[in-house]
């Protein structure tokens, strides 16, 4: 008996749309290729149309062996192609199904056009493979501080961290005092807002547009805000886990735009995405991204900018502080701006 041969199917988004509004599989498309959570953002991306393919899956007779999911961003006018996501099944690996799928999809836009960030060593070796040139951009991580509960002290220490008064270090976070600021949480980044971002935005390794950065923050779970502990706002996810938010927030200074950034959280794992500020008023902006991390109760936080590194790392409040190299693979023709930072990548989060 003949071994059964690899068969590769490509879902478009009308098919995606079509298996979520059916709630039943459609041509073998089932939640072990793409989670309904990631299909539903996915077709709600501002840049998709029914007919582009979305998701390529490679089956051996019944069995899934490999998958992978890409969608398109407008970047200075042009549209490209993240991979947001490539499995392959333990016993099928180094079969090269991971390729397959991969260039299922690049062939259908155009190598040329496909993006792929911090993907894993295999991921990075098939867009190597496929043509594609690599470079890295740092990350910094910080973990906190390990508290010992076996001492008076320590036990204090411990309450105090658990019920979000301050992280436990050697600096504690000082009332800002130099200008009078407010924040402000958004789920939707308005003209004014775009204008600020654009104008503030020189050195970003890709500059994202309005379009796409609302759908970053339209298709999370929920949106919080920690300062002042609003309800989560109600959407497709409220069944979820709550302790996953992102949230968009701007930072006003005598009631003038001063600063935006992206704050992303999943299980007190801290991140800031998209962070974009007045020179003039870093230190302000800086100053309410440390705050969240004190409402937080002192979580795991990453950023992609080293100045904030620099100046979160000033109040000693991490135990394990690391730099993680991000992996960006990109076709020869993509420009990389001279000292460029990333941003982000891919869709930033959604599961």
């Amino acid at each position: 008996m003949n071994p059964a041969q690899p068969e590769i199917r490509i879902y478009t988004c009308k098919e995606l749309r079509a298996w979520l509004n059916d709630n039943q599989s459609t041509n073998r498309l089932s939640e072990s290729v793409i989670t309904p959570t990631r299909a539903y953002a996915i077709i709600h991306n501002p840049w998709l149309k029914d007919d582009d393919p979305v998701v390529a899956a490679l089956y051996i007779g019944k069995e899934l062996a490999a998958f992978t999911a890409s969608f398109p961003d407008q970047i200075d006018g042009k549209t490209y192609h993240w991979f947001s996501t490539l499995w392959c099944s333990p016993k099928h690996q180094g079969k090269g199904y991971g390729l397959l799928v991969v260039g299922s999809l690049c062939e259908t836009y155009g190598t040329e056009l496909c993006l792929d960030m911090w993907g894993a060593p295999e991921t990075v070796g098939i867009f190597q493979y496929l043509g594609h040139q690599t470079t890295t951009f740092p990350e910094y991580r910080f973990e906190p501080k390990h508290i010992k509960k076996d001492t008076i002290k320590g036990k204090l220490a411990y309450i105090a961290n658990r019920i979000h008064r301050i992280p436990v270090g050697k600096k504690p976070l000082k009332t800002y005092t130099q200008h009078p600021y407010t924040i402000k949480y958004v789920s939707h980044i308005d003209s004014d807002t775009y204008n600020f971002i654009n104008n503030h935005s020189a050195g970003d390794l890709m500059p994202r547009s309005r379009e796409t950065l609302n759908w970053i923050l339209a298709y999370h779970f929920v949106h919080r805000s920690p300062l002042t502990e609003c309800e989560p706002q109600s959407n497709q996810f409220d069944d979820r886990d709550s302790r996953y938010w992102m949230s968009g927030v701007q930072v006003f200074i005598n009631g003038i735009l001063s600063g935006f950034y992206i704050l992303r959280n999943a299980d007190s794992d801290l991140s800031v995405k998209y962070l974009y500020f007045d020179p003039k008023s870093r230190d302000c902006i800086f100053h309410t991204i440390a705050q969240h991390i004190v409402a937080l109760g002192n979580p795991k936080f990453s950023t992609r900018n080293p100045q904030l590194a620099q100046y979160i790392a000033s109040f000693n409040w991490f135990d394990r502080e690391r730099i993680d190299n991000i992996s960006f693979s990109y076709p020869k023709e993509f420009a990389i701006p001279p000292s460029a930072i990333s941003q982000g990548g891919d869709g930033d989060g959604f599961v």
